[in-house]
């Protein structure tokens, strides 16, 4: 009897992890997300997933104003890293031969980049201006260094790039700085420009409603098209064109049953298969029954997978799920309810 109860209270921990766990995570996901939205900017949609090389579908974005101040770090590149420099000295394509903690910024990966410039916040923080895109659908994000000590080392790299190619030379963190080098040159130039961080993708057909700006309220399927003005939603009745001017508010609810009720008998089978080892190996430890054991256990460990699919179905970020305001974000914005 006691080892029955044991088996028990292992499958209940089991079954209360197998919900709790990814619930628990959708939600902080999404409280970060809404997190971002408090800070100064617009709230909008453009087309494609929010990075300038998806084209597919519509993204839900904040488009912030940036300026600040260019820093050139080295004579070696000037105020711009191009695509060639960015080629020759192997930036900004993940991590590459050469390998350093102290070059992180510069050793993130970009897809479509054009141009890279560092600057100097109205806050005295320093960043780096990332430009990228395909064709003429170009965005910047922006990168903030968690030192100004970076760009000294960053400097160095331009600075004794074939050194270090050559192997001759290792950045080190206690290695002297040239103090007779005037770089990094903080410049009064100006760097302005629009930061796009996307917030939500549009990828596939879901159920949307949208709230237009004189109240006015449209539930329906949405179509993943979007043709630089309008979004497209599909009714019981028409398909309705509806411009991105006019929109106060969007809210994702579940995705199509049939995605949902995919992912539930997923984890069903997934729970099922487990229960079926645990059966078997309590089985085993209590000398019961090997089929009963096996039986009862997939039946609960099943039943979890299934509730599981369902309760996290609708809470996967970027499939379903969330309210987003459009339009100005004001500082201290109430953070918008998510599904």
């Amino acid at each position: 009897m006691i080892n029955r109860i044991v088996t028990v209270v292992t499958l209940l921990s089991f079954m209360l992890t197998t919900l709790y766990g990814p619930v628990a995570r959708a939600e902080e996901a999404g409280e970060k997300g809404e997190k971002k939205q408090e800070s100064r900017g617009i709230i909008t949609i453009v087309g494609g997933g929010g990075g300038a090389e998806e084209d597919e579908g519509w993204s839900i974005v904040r488009l912030t104003p940036i300026e600040g101040r260019v820093i050139v770090v080295s004579e070696k590149v000037g105020s711009e890293v191009d695509l060639t420099e960015r080629n020759y000295y192997g930036l900004f394509q993940g991590e590459t031969i050469y390998k350093s903690s102290l070059l992180q910024p510069i050793q993130i990966s970009v897809d479509g980049f054009k141009s890279a410039t560092f600057i100097q916040l109205p806050d005295s923080t320093v960043a780096v201006k990332i430009t990228y895109g395909v064709g003429d659908r170009l965005r910047n994000r922006s990168l903030r260094l968690r030192k100004k000590d970076e760009l000294k080392y960053i400097r160095d790299y331009f600075d004794r790039f074939e050194e270090i190619n050559r192997g001759t030379y290792k950045l080190r963190r206690d290695t002297p700085s040239d103090s007779t080098s005037q770089y990094p040159l903080y410049t009064e130039q100006k760097a302005v420009f629009e930061e796009t961080v996307p917030f939500y993708r549009v990828a596939h057909r879901m159920n949307i409603q949208v709230t237009r700006k004189d109240g006015g309220q449209v539930r329906g399927e949405v179509i993943p098209t979007f043709d630089g003005q309008n979004i497209l939603v599909e009714t019981d009745v028409e398909t309705q064109k509806i411009s991105r001017d006019d929109i106060a508010k969007v809210k994702f609810t579940s995705f199509k049953g049939g995605r949902m009720m995919t992912n539930a008998v997923k984890l069903s089978l997934s729970g099922a298969l487990s229960g079926a080892l645990i059966g078997a190996l309590s089985a085993w430890q209590t000398n019961t029954s090997v089929g009963e054991s096996v039986l009862w256990a997939s039946t609960i460990l099943g039943a979890a997978g299934f509730l599981t699919g369902l309760m996290t179905g609708g809470r996967n970020r970027g499939d379903s799920g969330g309210e987003f305001t459009l339009g100005p974000v004001k500082e201290g914005q109430k953070k918008e309810k998510r599904e």
